[in-house]
């Protein structure tokens, strides 16, 4: 996750999801950490790995019934369209 997509994604979650939901990052450095922090929402700390694996181990450890994994470099609209941040 590069940091300065933490906040800008976090927000678009905020704006499209109108159901309960908990937003998760898996983050491997102190600044995106304090982003996190910052923005009020989860996180794994780890020393990195591949996507997959990374989400395999937060996946296990959580009880949400649906996951949503997503990029950092996507945003939605209320209508679920996809577009990329410039």
């Amino acid at each position: 996750m590069r940091p300065h997509c933490i906040v800008p994604l976090v927000e678009n979650i905020r704006q499209v999801t109108p159901t309960p939901h908990r937003i998760i990052f898996v983050v491997g450095d102190d600044e995106s950490e304090a982003l996190c922090v910052k923005a009020n929402v989860d996180f794994y700390r780890d020393e990195g790995d591949t996507w997959g694996h990374r989400l395999n181990r937060v996946a296990q450890d959580i009880e949400e019934p649906y996951i949503f994994c997503g990029a950092e470099d996507v945003s939605s609209t209320r209508t679920g369209c996809i577009t990329r941040f410039k």
